[in-house]
């Protein structure tokens, strides 16, 4: 139904890629990351966003 060809899944994967791809590699170079079936770079990215979010929040309220 969505694959690559698919013009909406196509558009899906450009948005998300520049934020799961390096997530996604940075799993694979992990000891824990090697061979699990499982995709964890959703999860990792979202906690990224929402430490960048924090961080950035706090700087704005600091000045």
């Amino acid at each position: 139904m969505f694959g690559y060809s698919n013009p909406l899944g196509r558009l899906i994967y450009n948005l998300t890629e520049p934020i799961l791809g390096p997530c996604r590699s940075m799993l694979e170079k992990s000891p824990l990351g090697g061979g699990m079936m499982l995709d964890f770079s959703p999860i990792i990215a979202l906690i990224l966003m929402v430490l960048v979010k924090q961080l950035l929040m706090g700087l704005v309220l600091l000045f």
